[in-house]
């Protein structure tokens, strides 16, 4: 039966990876709400701004934050995971000591 390595290095850059593409996602976020106001100020007016801050409003955004919640939940099972893992390592190692 073959070994399993884990590689603590890079599950923690998953784990990082997750967590910066959440960030640019959020900055994502408020750079559509920026946009959304800059239409309520009047900066696109009549059926194109209508249009444009309803699909920001009902479309984009609540999908960025569907796939933000997807982010930030697979950040935390490989960083959990990760943590489980190197605890077991751990424990093991410390009985043949």
């Amino acid at each position: 039966m073959a070994d399993v390595i884990m590689d603590y290095d890079m599950m923690r850059a998953m784990n990082s990876a997750f967590v910066n593409a959440s960030n640019a996602l959020d900055d994502i976020e408020s750079g559509l709400s920026s946009v959304q106001g800059m239409i309520d100020g009047g900066a696109l007016v009549g059926k194109g701004g209508q249009k444009l801050q309803e699909l920001i409003e009902s479309g984009i955004i609540p999908f960025t934050k569907q796939i933000n919640g997807k982010l930030n939940e697979l950040a935390g099972d490989v960083n959990g995971a990760r943590a489980f893992m190197e605890e077991g390592d751990t424990t093991a190692a410390s009985r043949f000591k």
